[in-house]
């Protein structure tokens, strides 16, 4: 069920059914008969209540907790990718959730910085180009200066780049891709592309009701097919969002360091997006995951003027200075206010 314009109730499988409900009458609806706390990937889904099947196999009850969400003082989220992804499914927990009922447009669209890459260690990185160019169909540019990378695509200019790097992947990425669709056939046709290149199924607490689909490549790397329908991220091209684990203080601090505008800023999550459209960058709110040691999916930034003058603007944003030479002697890596490096790179 949509309620202006976003969704507000899910069926389940089981027969039941999730309900969006006001926040601050969510311990209220908690207390009635059949209803009980949602959960997914291990967290809480704030505002959701889940309703049992017995309770709606009676009609006045279902009419009840439908009338419910038209009660709410806010409408409730399109689905998106799954749980804590400002892209995801109705909510945001686990890898990933957002959506957009009351959308602002916060900054000029002023480009201080430029979102040069999402970047990726790799042990092999001609090989995870080469699974990730058969994916998302990029092409491969081998530049002796800069490594490995797929190239950028109609919707998003950002390089995705394979870094050497031997350190073994011991929790999951705090960064991931959302991969869209544009019906059921393309979401199967991207898994299936998927699976055949090397990459797999893995299980991080998604629910057998989730509708997208989430695997790794053959690193290990998460990611997830998004289902068809998702408004979210409807015209943002095959990779529909950039989602990262994050507070909104972070979400804030990246609307400032790129110059885009707000698009999603609700409940402690965040999304960016360029003024350009293409990808957006999300934040799903707390609680975080654990860092395990040194990020191995980052964000390479490009200064459009002094380079000095940018790493000054971003340290007086809320940045922290993490070190130098992450991949490249020259690079200054940096911090954001959740402590996930990104990387300022020599200017391109």
């Amino acid at each position: 069920m949509m309620l202006r314009g976003n969704m507000a109730v899910v069926v389940r499988g089981a027969g039941g059914l999730m309900v969006r409900v006001d926040p601050a009458e969510a311990e209220r609806a908690l207390a009635e008969p059949g209803a009980e706390a949602t959960v997914m990937r291990g967290r809480p889904m704030r505002g959701w209540v889940t309703v049992s099947p017995d309770v709606c196999e009676h009609d006045a009850d279902l009419t009840r907790w439908v009338g419910r969400v038209s009660a709410s003082r806010a409408p409730c989220r399109p689905s998106s990718a799954t749980a804590g992804n400002p892209a995801a499914r109705p909510d945001p927990s686990g890898l990933g959730s957002a959506c957009c009922r009351r959308r602002r447009r916060i900054g000029d669209g002023r480009m201080v910085v430029h979102l040069y890459a999402v970047s990726l260690d790799a042990a092999d990185p001609l090989r995870l180009a080469r699974f990730w160019s058969g994916v998302l169909g990029r092409e491969i540019l081998d530049d002796p200066s800069e490594g490995v990378a797929l190239g950028g695509d109609a919707h998003s200019d950002f390089r995705i780049r394979f870094l050497p790097g031997d350190a073994p992947k011991t929790v999951q990425n705090r960064i991931h891709f959302d991969l869209t669709s544009a019906s059921p056939q393309a979401q199967r046709d991207t898994v299936d592309r998927a699976l055949t290149l090397g990459g797999r199924h893995i299980d991080i607490g998604q629910g057998p009701d989730d509708d997208q689909v989430v695997l790794a490549d053959p690193e290990g790397n998460e990611f997830c097919v998004i289902e068809a329908g998702n408004n979210f991220l409807a015209g943002c091209g095959p990779v529909g969002a950039v989602n990262c684990d994050g507070t909104r203080a972070a979400g804030l601090f990246w609307r400032e360091a790129l110059g885009w505008p707000l698009v999603w800023d609700q409940d402690e999550e965040t999304a960016i997006q360029s003024p350009r459209g293409g990808a957006k960058v999300t934040w799903s709110g707390p609680p975080l995951m654990d860092s395990g040691g040194r990020d191995r999916v980052h964000l390479d930034l490009v200064a459009a003027g002094d380079r000095d003058a940018e790493i000054d603007r971003l340290l007086a944003l809320g940045a922290a200075r993490a070190g130098t030479g992450r991949h490249t002697a020259d690079d200054a890596v940096l911090a954001d206010p959740d402590g996930t490096e990104f990387c300022l790179l020599t200017p391109r």
